[in-house]
């Protein structure tokens, strides 16, 4: 298990070249739930057939314009086209996606930031994204938008099965889709960087569509092992980001300055519980939670992926340095891959 040890210095590139690490070897912190623990590009059976809630990789790093912060960083929804429209990618408004933080070294969170969205459609009366050119987040032609909340979950309310953390921060917008210059008069970037907000406490968030900055022959590796020729097949294609940047004090104990960090994706369940050998005990009121020999309903969370180690057959380390260059230009905010035009 690889850890990121939070130190005075000047070592920005270091720990940049240290998040490649992470998404190959990672930053890892194993829990109770292990419905699918890795990272993976589609590679993993079971999560491929949800994708809102498949995390392709997770870093994290001390913020190269920022240096008493850590950036962490969750990516999901893997290969996305950008001009995949009309009903183009979006965070599941049903998945509750966590950042998880391990501060003690005890593979257990101590911290966890929670992201949770809901969709807007401004005009029902139309399929279309947006239904003119969009200048800005805020522009009523951006038909369909999204909003998410930032709470944080401490240490003794990992045990909560709804995991209701502090609300830090609500009403946020997600960074639109990049549907193409014509939709964008004045250029994607300007509307996309209006999607950073300052949420109190020395925190910043981000969340929208970038362009995926992993490396990985995924068409030579699948061709029975035996096509890799170093090709990036994930180029020009797009993830949908979580970015949180933390003081480090706030994610330390001061004690120990070595984290592990990780990314779990939730969506609710409802488990109804009966007695031993009832199975074919039936609720009497279909507006209660309590059954005719006590059964009740016990609503909850079911992970759905945790990604913090890699699935088989990913790229090595020395092939992910490729990549170096556009991890810092998603760090950065840098737009998602657009369409052609």
């Amino acid at each position: 298990m690889q850890r990121l040890t939070l130190q005075a210095g000047n070592r920005q590139l270091l720990l940049v070249l240290a998040a490649l690490a992470v998404s190959a070897v990672a930053l890892a912190v194993f829990g109770f739930f292990r419905p699918a623990d890795a990272s993976s590009h589609r590679e993993a059976p079971f999560i491929s057939t949800d994708q809102q809630a498949d995390a392709t990789d997770v870093y994290a790093f001390r913020s190269p314009d920022r240096s008493n912060t850590v950036t962490l960083i969750a990516n999901y929804i893997p290969a996305e086209q950008a001009a995949a429209g009309p009903n183009f990618y979006k965070f599941g408004k049903d998945v509750l996606y966590e950042i998880n933080v391990d501060n003690d070294a005890d593979a257990k969170d101590d911290l966890s930031f929670q992201f949770r969205f809901k969709d807007k459609i401004n005009n029902g009366d139309t399929f279309l994204y947006n239904t003119g050119p969009v200048t800005s987040l805020k522009d009523p032609d951006l038909n369909q938008q999204q909003f998410y909340s930032v709470s944080m979950l401490q240490a003794g309310d990992h045990n909560d099965p709804m995991r209701e953390g502090k609300v830090l921060a609500d009403n946020l917008q997600v960074a639109p889709a990049n549907v193409g210059p014509v939709s964008y008069p004045d250029g994607y970037r300007k509307v996309a960087d209006e999607a950073r907000y300052d949420i109190g406490g020395g925190i910043r968030v981000f969340a929208g569509p970038r362009d995926d900055p992993f490396f990985a022959d995924l068409g030579g590796i699948f061709d029975l092992l035996q096509g890799i020729e170093g090709e990036d097949y994930l180029k020009d294609l797009n993830v949908h980001t979580i970015a949180i940047q933390v003081p480090i004090d706030k994610l330390t104990t001061g004690k120990n300055p070595t984290i592990g960090v990780r990314t779990t994706s939730y969506r609710q369940t409802m488990n109804v519980l009966r007695h031993i050998g009832q199975p074919s005990s039936k609720l009497t009121d279909p507006k209660s939670s309590s059954g005719p020999l006590g059964a009740t309903l016990a609503p909850g969370h079911a992970a759905r992926k945790r990604a913090g180690h890699p699935a088989q057959g990913q790229e090595p380390l020395e092939r992910l340095q490729a990549g170096l260059r556009r991890t810092v230009r998603q760090v950065r905010s840098g737009p998602g891959t657009g369409p052609p035009g």
